[in-house]
């Protein structure tokens, strides 16, 4: 009876601790209205995923109105799974910023749950709750949502807990528990390939490191199913993955390698981990940012505290002549600290000879977006030192009192300011998006199409203008033209002509655009001038249909996908079948 209490007392104060921590990480979305951030695409992003989501396309890629009412392949190159959720939340009927907020309370949620069941299996209920809080508090977290506006990043963080644990799970399986096995390739499937498609620069960043830990931690046989299961999950997004990087040439994209976005204006210095400078401005050169890349109260009184502990263990045992098993005893604390301290590294000036080594490492932009990783090792550190702490009254005062230091966190968990017009900055118009808000977002115009400001100049002069004539027309020509079906990735036309003429269509010529003339494939001719798709039609009246198709490095990329998602299927199911054997 006293074990059952126990428990229940137990279980009611570790979600007590759990609800505070979701509380004061998401008590600003409860709030009416909606706040500014950097990059405030991320409403767009949504209308635009949800447009093509209704048009039944999969994959989505195309984005109709950014580019300035051309076009854009949006989600060819960009973290197609946040605005999935979210397009999801839109379909439903919830307006833009309610779908907003609801994302960040799903990905926090997403995050609380999975650090907690992390820090448990590594250091019991107190482990679960300090990684909870050290994670879910962490001020580059805070960073990413109230200030960058950084969802892709934020939605990608959540799953690093869920990796770590699914190889845990795997360990912990005997090889004959093929139900747990199921369940744990299952997840680390799923989660390795949320990260991929939610950030593919914290993919980069991250799943190496958790690479490194199956290493570390593993035997052979377990590491070999946890390699197949990684390179399951990374052929599994080739739809996404391998289009994003093979051709991304064909976009504007260095535009954002250069300039402000060069990497060697953002990197760090060791005092900025240590000062709460909180601002909601940008990152620059030098040490004076106007944001903060503060490590967190919480965070950095644990690590004191655990280095005066670690420091007397470490005397002790040198004392009784015991240095070897203490080593070999703390081994994971050992490595989650090298970790944090590599991803750290990385962030700051003094890394530069390595990243000028890796030019992969340029994609990046930010040096300090290894903070991410770094506040999860981070996190992990301290739970596994948690344990470190003799089980009795001292430690559940202890770890009381830090699990309230990380509220001090709490604090830069709130915007700026609310917006008085939400409406100003997260809209659906179509016309908004393209005159106003694919100035903000032009990083993948196709490469061909005009500069920015002959763009912005025709929309100027035509701005209804979706279909016309060649420049070098007749004066005499009759030219008629009707929209008979437009979806996000297709539109359908009747056009009446006199003579043959070239007519212009308003869609960026991205590769993968397709024309048929009365339902026969037609030669697409670039417009020199604009970019745009331009099509020869012959006299008379005739049905012309535009297509966004999968040319055939994407269809490749989707057989590859689907293969790999078959075998992983097909094994699942072969360990259930032997689990149900059994």
């Amino acid at each position: 009876m006293f074990r059952f209490i126990k428990k229940a007392l137990i279980n009611y104060f570790t979600f007590f601790f759990l609800l505070m921590i979701f509380v004061a990480s998401t008590y600003y979305f409860f709030q009416r209205g909606f706040f500014l951030i950097h990059d405030y695409t991320i409403g767009v992003k949504i209308v635009e995923m949800a447009s093509g989501l209704r048009s039944l396309e999969w994959p989505v890629r195309w984005s109709a109105e950014l580019g300035y009412g051309f076009g854009m392949p949006l989600f060819n190159f960009y973290a197609p799974l946040p605005y999935f959720f979210g397009a999801i939340f839109y379909l439903l009927g919830f307006n833009l910023v309610v779908s907003i907020k609801f994302l960040y309370l799903l990905v926090t949620l997403i995050t609380l749950i999975g650090a907690f069941k992390l820090g448990k299996r590594l250091s019991g209920n107190w482990g679960g709750i300090i990684l909870a809080g050290a994670l879910t508090l962490a001020p580059y977290r805070a960073l990413n949502i109230f200030v960058r506006g950084a969802l892709s990043e934020v939605f990608a963080m959540a799953f690093f807990p869920w990796v770590i644990l699914a190889i845990y799970q795997i360990i912990d399986s005997k090889e004959n528990e093929n139900k747990r096995l199921f369940k744990a390739y299952l997840l680390l499937f799923v989660s390795l390939s949320a990260i991929i498609l939610s950030h593919n620069l914290s993919a980069l960043m991250f799943i190496p490191l958790a690479f490194l830990w199956a290493i570390f931690i593993a035997k052979r046989k377990q590491l070999w199913s946890i390699i197949k299961v990684f390179s399951l999950s990374f052929f599994a997004t080739a739809f996404y993955t391998l289009p994003s990087f093979l051709e991304k040439n064909l976009t504007k994209i260095d535009t954002i390698l250069t300039g402000y976005f060069d990497y060697h204006l953002h990197f760090l210095y060791i005092r900025q981990f240590f000062q709460d400078n909180w601002g909601y401005g940008g990152s620059g050169y030098g040490a004076n940012d106007d944001i903060s890349f503060f490590l967190g109260y919480g965070q950095l009184l644990a690590l004191f505290l655990l280095g005066v502990l670690f420091l007397a263990q470490l005397f002790r045992a040198f004392k009784n002549h015991d240095l070897k098993k203490f080593f070999i005893r703390n081994k994971i604390l050992f490595l989650a600290g090298f970790i944090t301290v590599f991803c750290l590294f990385l962030s700051i000036g003094r890394s530069l000879a390595l990243w000028e080594t890796l030019k992969v490492l340029s994609f990046i932009q930010f040096p300090w977006r290894w903070l991410g990783s770094a506040s999860f090792f981070l996190a992990m550190f301290l739970a596994i030192g948690s344990g470190l702490l003799k089980k009795d009254i001292w430690q559940k005062i202890i770890l009381s009192f830090l699990f309230l230091t990380f509220f001090f966190n709490a604090q830069f968990f709130k915007a700026e300011k609310v917006l008085s017009n939400s409406e100003l900055y997260y809209y659906s118009d179509k016309q908004l998006i393209s005159s106003e808000m694919s100035k903000t977002l032009p990083d993948y115009i196709p490469k061909q199409m005009a500069d920015e400001l002959t763009l912005q100049d025709y929309n100027k002069k035509y701005p209804e203008a979706s279909v016309w004539l060649n420049q070098n027309s007749t004066d005499n020509l009759i030219f008629k033209s009707q929209l008979l079906k437009s979806k996000n990735q297709s539109q359908d036309w009747k056009i009446s002509l006199s003579e043959i003429s070239l007519i212009n269509f308003k869609i960026a010529n991205f590769i993968g655009w397709t024309a048929y003339v009365d339902n026969k494939k037609a030669p697409i001719i670039e417009n020199q001038k604009l970019g745009n798709v331009q099509l020869l039609v012959p006299v008379g009246e005739h049905l012309v249909s535009l297509r966004f198709q999968e040319n055939n490095l994407r269809l490749i990329s989707d057989y590859i996908s689907l293969v790999s998602l078959l075998i992983f299927i097909f094994w699942l199911i072969t360990l259930k079948n032997k689990s149900t054997n059994q």
